[in-house]
Order: structure tokens, then sequence, then C-alpha cells
């Protein structure tokens, strides 16, 4: 994990992890979910790609709070 691409957010610690596409060069919406405490690790994704991985890590960060908001249908940590 890289930990300048994390963030405390509420009771939880939000990473993202962005991955470069072979193909286009641009860059994956990617984030992992995790309980302050330690427990359970969660990844979820996006079909978005951005061109540079800086926008891409903002973007998984956002969308990581959007998770945990309950504001992104399909992704749920109600089962942390």
């Amino acid at each position: 994990m890289n930990q300048t691409n994390q963030i405390f957010y509420k009771d939880f610690i939000v990473w993202a992890s962005p991955m470069q596409l072979a193909e286009s060069g641009e860059w994956t919406i990617e984030v992992n979910i995790r309980r302050k405490d330690g427990e359970a690790v969660n990844r979820f994704f996006s079909k978005n790609t951005f061109k540079t991985e800086r926008e891409a890590v903002y973007h998984s960060q956002k969308y990581g709070k959007l998770i945990i908001d309950g504001k992104i249908s399909g992704c749920s940590i109600c089962k942390f």
C-alpha cells in the first residue's frame, strides 16, 4: 500500500491503488477500504479512466468516500 495515496475518512482508511492500462496508458479507479481498527479490507473498481495517475488517485479516494457514505449503487461496506 502506497501511504501517500491513503486517507482517513470517518472510521475507515481509504487508499487508492489505480492501475495503468497497457493498451491506452490511462489509469483506472481502484480503491481499498478498511476499518481503522484493521479489520476487513474490501476492494472496489470503476470503469472510469483518467489520463494521469494523480487524477486517478484523487477520483479513487473520492469514490471510496462515496461508497462509505452509501452513495454508490451496488457497492456496500455493510459487510464490514
